[in-house]
């Protein structure tokens, strides 16, 4: 499989909708599992950073609009589902900050009835 075609242009219909779930079965078998870190892999000098930005971005401008409207579904389905995920994260967040505050209050409800106690009682030392 060469990179160069499914960047360039020359798709039909039917092709962007194969690529379409290409891109979209990746994405869920690749979010299937637990994320671990990947290993540092060597660089293999033969395209830098900059040059690929630069090939990318002239692919792009150059991509007629059937093809890019694939990428673009593709892109509404991934927003789609990170506003998805943040609404739980933020749910989650919220929780959490309610279950330390509850913590916190009942601690500082405990110091507070420990401080009366030890004020009524006789010292101790």
């Amino acid at each position: 499989r060469d990179p160069e075609d499914e960047i360039s242009g020359e798709h039909d219909a039917a092709s962007n909708a194969i690529l379409l779930q290409k891109i979209l079965a990746r994405s869920k078998s690749s979010n299937a599992g637990l994320k671990k870190k990947r290993e540092h892999v060597r660089t293999h000098g033969k395209i830098g950073f900059v040059a690929l930005a630069k090939l990318v971005g002239s692919k792009w401008k150059k991509l007629d609009a059937a093809s890019r409207s694939v990428y673009d579904a593709l892109a509404a389905i991934e927003r789609k589902l990170y506003k998805k995920e943040m609404a739980i994260w933020d749910k989650k967040r919220a929780a959490d900050a309610e279950f330390e505050y509850t913590k916190s209050e009942a601690n500082w409800q405990a110091s507070a009835r420990f401080a009366q106690i030890m004020a009524g009682s006789p010292s101790i030392f």
